[in-house]
Order: C-alpha cells, then structure tokens, then sequence
C-alpha cells in the first residue's frame, strides 16, 4: 500500500502533520530527543514509514517545526503568567516562575529550544517573540522607577541568564538532588527571584546615588588652591 493511500486511508485535510508532532512531543517528553525518529513516529500513528517524508523533509525539518512549537507554548506560558500580576515587579516575577516552571516540567524541550538549536539558523519570529515578552516587562519596571534607566534588552539579558541558568541547573544538574533543595524547588526558586528583582531595585539607588553625587561634585569649588594662589605678592 503506498504512504498517500495510508495517509488518505487514516488521516484528512492535513491531520497526519499535527498528528506526527503530537506523536513527536510523547516521545520526546517521555524518553528525550535521543528516542525520536521517523519510523517510531511512523509506527505510533500507524502510517507507512514513508508517509512522514510528506510533511517533514527530514528530522532536522522536524525538529525545527517542533521547536517553533515548544517556543510558542513557552511564550504564551510567560505572557500568560504576567498577566496575572498587578504590579510590575510582580510580573517579572511570575513570569520567572513560569520559566522555571516549564523548564523543570520540560526539560528535553527546553534543550530543543536553545541547547540544540543549530548556530546557523536564523532566529524566527517566533523565537524573537519569547525575548521581547520579556523586555516589556523590564520596560514596565523601568517606567514605574523599579529598575535602572538605560537599554531594557541589557537587563534583560541579565534576567534571562540568570532564570535560565537557575533552570538549567535545576532541571539538568545535581542541584534538585542536594539536600535541603529537593524538598525546596518552591522555595529555591521564588527566593532566587526575589533576590534578581531587588538587585534591579538596588541598582536603580545606587545609580541615582551616584548621579547625584556627580552633580554634587560638579556644583562645589575645587577644594584643591590652584598653582600658586597662595604666594604673597
């Protein structure tokens, strides 16, 4: 039997696709990117082994299309999140926590999204989307005087290293293992989160602080006598 037969056959207007990533996403999340090939997703959906090739060139052609996925479910995880908030830091802290969170609950995704993405691929929209919910809550802290003034996409980088590393090391790493903090994911997490938005708060201080003492410097009389000022004549 040829792949369109047995796609027409089980599959309508398209079906086979989404059912091929959904197919994708219960081996990854379930066993991990090593597990997923073309023929084991053939053989989840019941198609030929060829059928597959009809929607997706190849695996890399389907791991892209799976990483665009996991980018928007990522984004709206994040959007969703800060949506509850009603201050602003607030929102960068729900936000966290739904990046944590969805980490720890999807980690091979995660690693699809930025530890396997190939260096060559240009970013998507989708994947500029994830980066720009972000910087809109740092510009939301900016404008209510809870963060330094100055490029929002640079804090941002910094809140993104600081909650991905967090997450990575949680997700991946013997951290969650360590005594106390398996039994303190909660815990561990909103402190760390606490900790990154009031270093945004201090900082705003400190640079204002050190505004003002540059204008006050500026302003009073050099305390230095000049070269000769107090020679009697």
């Amino acid at each position: 039997m040829s792949a369109e037969v047995t796609e027409s056959k089980n599959y309508h207007h398209g079906e086979l696709k989404a059912a091929l990533l959904e197919a994708a996403w219960e081996v990854i999340d379930a066993g991990g990117l090593d597990k997923l090939t073309m023929r084991e997703l053939s053989r989840r959906v019941g198609v030929s082994h060829a059928a597959p090739y009809h929607h997706f060139k190849n695996r890399d052609a389907l791991l892209d299309a799976l990483r665009q996925e996991a980018f928007a479910g990522f984004t709206e995880a994040l959007a969703d999140s800060g949506k509850r908030a009603r201050s602003p830091d607030k929102r960068l802290f729900e936000m966290g926590r739904a990046y944590i969170d969805f980490a720890r609950r999807y980690p091979a995704r995660m690693g699809l999204m930025f530890t396997l993405r190939p260096c060559e691929a240009e970013v998507s929209e989708t994947e500029r989307r994830s980066f720009e919910v972000l910087v809109d809550a740092i510009v939301a802290l900016q404008k209510a005087g809870m963060a330094p003034k100055g490029d929002p996409s640079r804090l941002a980088l910094l809140a993104f290293s600081a909650v991905h590393g967090f997450a990575k090391l949680w997700a991946e790493g013997p951290i969650s293992a360590m005594p106390p903090y398996e039994a303190t994911y909660e815990k561990s997490r909103d402190q760390m989160l606490r900790t990154l938005i009031r270093g945004f708060m201090s900082e705003r201080v400190l640079a204002d602080r050190e505004r003002s003492e540059t204008r006050t410097r500026a302003g009073k009389p050099s305390a230095t006598k000049p070269r000769g000022s107090g020679r009697k004549r």
